[in-house]
């Protein structure tokens, strides 16, 4: 009856290292990954921020001028030669009382353009905010003289970056994945070939020592722990093996004193038997003897005197 090489109901060291390297990988990728999604965030916004900046102090100047100018012809052309270059962005251009005088095709005017074009207007300010679907850039449009007679809001959708950013993403968690499921593989069969197999070996030497055989030996040649660890139970093994075949020797040598104990004992026995027979039978004889020497002695009667003498 040998053991089997795990214990019911728990987990092997194979696995056990499997799990703790994917977990430690798992932690560091995905860390990373996180930390990679969040830098590809912060740089398409600020990308994009600066994207919008630039263009929108561009076409403040630019339209500011026609605006100026009275120029809506040239207002209306540039508009339309955006919408073509840059089909993400819509621009709106506004007068001083906020009121709309031309805006991009696809991007009607709502509260929050409104609002930004009034308060771009009012406070002489430019100003830049991040919504849910939009990056919305709002600007003054001044005179020569710096008197504010207008103001454009630039808006650029980022339905594209989101997108981008998904497709990132994505990646992302299909490399993690991956990884999970190489690192799994791999330890599994790394485990396999180093720990499970040649610690199966050395649990078979085991059995086969508890079965009485000291002469067997692991055959596990391998410069590592788990070779040292063969080595030494190959030396204990041997050194088991000797001390067994002294116990046997000695445990003969002791059963045939014991025998001749024994035999001993039994000559002892049988001589104090004879000479307790012998001691109970010669006394009757010697008396039988004592008295017929008197009865010899002492009558008168030949027949007598002769049976005694016989006696």
């Amino acid at each position: 009856m040998t053991r089997s090489s795990t214990i019911p109901g728990s987990m092997s060291i194979r696995l056990r290292f499997t799990i703790a390297l994917t977990l430690l990988g798992v932690l560091l990728f995905g860390g990373y990954a996180v930390f990679a999604y969040g830098w590809e965030v912060d740089d398409l916004r600020n990308a994009t921020e600066r994207e919008v900046l630039t263009l929108g102090r561009s076409l403040a100047t630019s339209l500011g001028n026609a605006l100026r100018d009275r120029q809506g012809a040239d207002i209306d052309e540039t508009l339309h030669a955006l919408e073509s270059l840059e089909p993400k962005i819509y621009v709106h251009v506004h007068d001083v009382d906020a009121h709309e005088i031309a805006h991009s095709k696809g991007e009607p005017v709502d509260g929050e353009v409104e609002r930004l074009a009034r308060r771009a207007a009012t406070s002489a300010q430019e100003a830049i905010e991040l919504g849910e679907r939009r990056y919305v850039y709002a600007a003054p449009l001044t005179s020569d003289s710096g008197e504010v007679i207008g103001a454009i809001v630039v808006a650029r959708v980022i339905d594209d970056l989101r997108a981008d950013l998904g497709r990132t993403r994505d990646r992302l968690i299909v490399v993690v994945l991956a990884f999970v499921a190489v690192t799994l593989v791999t330890g599994i069969l790394l485990g396999t070939a180093y720990i499970t197999r040649p610690l199966a070996t050395v649990l078979d030497g085991i059995t086969h020592v508890r079965a009485g055989d000291f002469k067997s030996r692991v055959p596990l040649a391998r410069r590592d722990e788990i070779g040292a660890l063969t080595d030494e139970f190959n030396a204990m093994v041997a050194t088991l093996g000797e001390a067994r075949q002294r116990i046997d020797q000695e445990t003969e040598a002791r059963l045939r004193l014991e025998r001749g104990l024994q035999d001993i004992d039994k000559m002892v026995t049988i001589g104090q038997l004879s000479a307790g027979l012998a001691h109970e039978i010669g006394s009757p004889l010697q008396v039988l003897s004592g008295r017929a020497s008197a009865l010899a002695t002492r009558s008168t009667d030949p027949e007598t005197r002769r049976q005694a003498e016989i006696l």
